[in-house]
């Protein structure tokens, strides 16, 4: 007996589903529109964009112009959050910035996350009218196959422009180059320059999303990355990229030209960069004010797997700047209160936003009488007047001045002399200015700096100090002419003379310290890179640019 089913006809899609399919292929399809500009005129490239929705991609036609007005909010062009700005090509497509060098301006304002620029050349103005060429602030922001030339002033500004949360990203496979100079130690220029997400707040406060509230992010997607590019420079610039406001980037697999790396310090009146990482780089060096592969007045890094070639001679070190323990700034009068001079003056104990960690056998209470005008501890017995400042100014001997703190009054003073067991400073800025029984003191030379060499964030700012995170520098492997090992690129503190001239510093500089803020020839503890390539540039036969590479050949 044969038994059999009945044949069951196909379901038809519900209706709803036909339509959610239709809206989603309408949206993909609206999200991938394609505009091409009718000209490289900055009107016409301005008026493609302002076509454009998020998800679109913008073409510029083959050819050359020169921009020289402001077409979006006082930059070139802007608006391409969420757009691809695509060349035909690097040399194909050129642009020349005539715009003038206005502050926070920019040939192309690239503000917004999942911007794409690529597939162009962009160079300064011969004039030198050029303030920043390339304006990013977003995440994953990605640059490839673009050359900038003639660089002055800034190539590339990151996050100069916010507040915000701090760019992430890659910039891969690009060319920049600074202007030529007949004396190798007259550019001024930045061909990179990180600002961080710190700027335009007051640098005694962390902003909501800043960095230097945050931990250092090594080893994460949480950073800048820079790869596989060309940087070229036959001069010293102020360095070729330069971090501030705690700005954060991871430089590897470069090839480069008299390529310098700088963190810039809050000594000159802005929070310092956070991180970096820099790690398989090929630098060959041919100038001789070469000031080293980093240079840098706070924060943390990684430095290594980088070989260095020079023709010339050079210093080979990375140095770390204590500008604010001695010399130039050692005149600085004392600020007991929240605000910040535009310069953060000496590392003296005296400022409210630095560590302010007590000095040996510095720290306890104060067991005199009531409303005391000096402090009396029963329990010390110091060296009658060791708390008092050492060293000289006019000989450019480390100075290591005093300050005590009543931690329970808020109030603080310079040390003007000190017995076997009380101490004298005229205290202000507290409560009460005087000394009552159980009153917490602290004696200190200011250490740690707010963003010194070998710390980074969280930072909270309290009273009378801020707490910050040691995290030191770590250096190894790295290859200058050939050698390797402790040697071939070592660290160096220096500081800044009254002549302003870098010195040294001296052994009995307390603020940075071998085996403390930094290691030579040592591994971070802990630390694995973030993987190589990025993810936003995995892509396959991306050739690297044409062009001179390192040394200029």
């Amino acid at each position: 007996m044969l038994s059999y089913r009945a044949a069951v006809p196909p379901r038809r899609p519900s209706l709803q589903i036909v339509r959610i399919l239709l809206f989603c292929f309408l949206s993909l399809s609206a999200r991938a529109a394609v505009f091409t500009a009718a000209s490289l005129s900055q009107a016409d490239v301005q008026s493609a964009i302002d076509k454009s929705s998020i998800g679109d991609t913008i073409l510029l036609p083959a050819g050359s112009a020169t921009w020289k007005a402001h077409a979006h909010a006082g930059s070139g062009i802007g608006g391409l959050a969420g757009r691809t700005l695509k060349g035909a090509g690097i040399d194909v497509t050129k642009i020349t910035d005539q715009c003038g060098a206005l502050t926070g301006f920019a040939a192309i304002d690239a503000t917004g996350n999942n911007v794409v620029l690529e597939g162009f050349t962009l160079a300064a103005a011969a004039d030198g009218h050029s303030a920043i060429l390339i304006s990013i602030s977003g995440r994953d922001v990605l640059i490839r196959r673009i050359k900038l030339i003639d660089i002055v002033v800034r190539g590339i500004g990151i996050d100069h422009k916010t507040s915000g949360p701090h760019s992430t990203g890659v910039m891969h496979h690009c060319e920049l180059r600074a202007r030529s100079y007949t004396n190798d130690n007259t550019g001024r220029f930045q061909l990179v320059t990180a600002f961080g997400a710190d700027a335009g707040a007051p640098p005694q406060q962390n902003t909501a999303a800043g960095t230097w509230g945050q931990p250092p992010p090594f080893g994460t997607s949480e950073n800048f990355f820079i790869e596989d590019n060309v940087f070229w420079q036959d001069a010293q610039g102020d360095s070729s990229i330069e971090t501030y406001y705690g700005g954060h980037v991871v430089v590897r697999h470069n090839t480069c030209a008299n390529f310098e790396i700088g963190i810039h310090g809050n000594d000159s009146g802005v929070r310092s960069g956070h991180i970096i990482e820099c790690y398989d780089n090929t630098i060959f060096v041919t100038i001789s004010h070469w000031k080293g592969l980093v240079t840098s007045r706070g924060g943390s890094g990684v430095v290594y797997n980088n070989t260095i070639t020079a023709n010339v001679s050079v210093r080979n070190a990375l140095f770390l700047q204590s500008y604010r323990s001695a010399g130039r700034l050692a005149t600085d009068q004392p600020d007991v209160s929240l605000r910040f001079p535009y310069n953060m003056g000496q590392l003296d104990g005296s400022k409210r936003y630095d560590g302010n960690t007590p000095v040996a056998n510095g720290t306890g209470t104060h067991t005199g009488s009531k409303n005391a005008r000096a402090l009396t501890d029963a329990t010390k017995a110091w060296k009658v007047n060791q708390h008092l400042a050492t060293g000289t100014v006019a000989t450019n001997d480390f100075l290591q001045t005093l300050y005590i703190w009543n931690r329970t009054d808020g109030s603080g003073g310079r040390i003007m002399s000190n017995s076997a067991n009380t101490v004298t400073a005229a205290l202000s800025g507290g409560k009460r200015n005087c000394w009552n029984p159980g009153d917490v003191y602290v004696i200190t030379c200011g250490y740690p700096g707010l963003d010194q060499c070998g710390w980074t964030g969280p930072t909270t700012f309290h009273d009378t100090y801020a707490t910050q995170t040691l995290t030191p520098w770590y250096a190894w492997s790295n290859t200058f002419n050939g050698a390797t090992g402790t040697n071939a690129l070592p660290f160096v503190v220096t500081y800044l003379d009254i002549n302003h001239t870098s010195v040294v510093q001296p052994a009995s500089d307390v603020f940075v310290q071998a085996n403390r803020e930094y290691y030579n020839n040592t591994v971070k503890p802990g630390y694995t890179a973030y993987p190589y390539p990025h993810p936003l540039a995995r892509e396959t036969g991306a050739p690297l640019p044409a062009g001179k590479t390192g040394g200029g050949h």
